[in-house]
């Protein structure tokens, strides 16, 4: 028995179009199953998936608001590693202040109109922002090379918004943004 299906399969694979048809066949399942990279910004409370970015290994993005106290920009530079944790590699910020960093554990750096920490190396599997309140206009925004989300965009003022990293086949991901486009 196992000889006819030995035979069986030599002669699919022996007849051109067949390995053609086969071939093909598998370039498209390899394909389908190509993992793709992406930050989620999910409700931190229901776990809802508000927004979804594709991103590649060692790509960077920053998040970008006006402290809420002082009442000047943050720009905080994240980078995403291979594990899918978050890497924070520097702060750009325009004065001291409650709730902004004056470690000098980092490399440091003062400008005329700003102060740069970097090579803070800080890794995070996720981070939570807490959206402003439209009447204080704290602007948060995503930031992706030339591209800027503000967080108004997807979510509603003071939710609890969590940042992760997450990995899907091709397929998966082609998947869930029409199914999110289509509900929304």
């Amino acid at each position: 028995m196992a000889s006819n299906k030995s035979t069986f399969f030599k002669s699919l694979w022996l007849k051109p179009v067949n390995r053609w048809i086969i071939a093909t066949l598998i370039i498209i399942l390899l394909v389908i199953q190509w993992p793709v990279f992406f930050l989620q910004a999910s409700d931190n409370k229901t776990g809802v998936v508000l927004y979804r970015h594709s991103l590649r290994l060692n790509d960077e993005f920053q998040v970008s608001y006006t402290h809420s106290v002082e009442k000047t920009p943050v720009v905080e530079h994240y980078r995403i590693m291979p594990d899918k944790r978050i890497l924070l590699t520097e702060m750009v910020y325009q004065s001291y202040g409650a709730g902004l960093p004056t470690d000098k554990d980092y490399d440091y750096e003062i400008f005329e109109d700003s102060f740069r920490l970097y090579n803070i190396n800080k890794v995070s599997s996720a981070l939570v922002y807490r959206t402003d309140p439209q009447t204080l206009d704290l602007d948060m925004r995503l930031i992706f090379d030339d591209e800027s989300i503000p967080f108004r965009q997807f979510s509603e003022e003071r939710s609890s918004i969590k940042l992760e990293i997450k990995r899907n086949p091709l397929w998966l991901f082609y998947i869930k943004e029409w199914y999110n486009k289509t509900s929304s």
